[in-house]
């Protein structure tokens, strides 16, 4: 069985985590921050230019040292909802799946469950949930149409990367 993009629903990312920049790792390069600078302090300008007038390389921000082209493993967790706001909120998350070590890609982990099957039971309850505004633009009770595989949203969540 295959796929076409428009029958994908839309996946994104997200991660618990954090980041940070080394204090003083990249120069400014704003005239904007130069000129707040040298509100604060008269010697910020020609702070600034210290490294060209020393012939010091400049500072270039770190890039990830991973191999292109690889999916590190992680643990994650997908989850799968219905968006739409005439949804009631208990029934809007079709799937919740366990946390999971994995190197498959998002993509890869959306081929794995069983998207068909969840979104055929939901749509059976979808078809007795009220179209709120289109309900009261006609003056009587219009209720849901049955969703799309695209009109889903796929999270998956990065709990740890290795």
């Amino acid at each position: 069985m295959s796929a076409t993009t428009g029958d994908m629903p839309q996946i994104t990312s997200s991660s618990y985590g954090s980041s940070s920049t080394a204090p003083m790792g990249l120069w400014p390069d704003s005239d904007l921050l130069e000129e707040a600078q040298a509100q604060w302090n008269p010697y910020a300008r020609a702070h600034n230019a210290l490294p060209a007038v020393l012939n010091l390389p400049t500072p270039q921000p770190t890039t990830d040292a991973t191999m292109p082209n690889t999916t590190p493993r992680r643990l994650v967790q997908v989850f799968i909802a219905d968006t739409d706001s005439n949804v009631p909120l208990e029934s809007a998350l079709l799937y919740k799946g366990e946390p999971q070590f994995t190197d498959s890609t998002d993509q890869e982990l959306y081929f794995e469950i069983p998207v068909s099957a969840l979104l055929g039971a939901h749509n059976e309850k979808r078809k007795g949930w009220l179209d709120k505004e289109a309900t009261r633009k006609a003056g009587k009770d219009i209720f849901l149409e049955p969703a799309k595989i695209r009109d889903l949203k796929m999270v998956v969540v990065t709990i740890a990367a290795f």
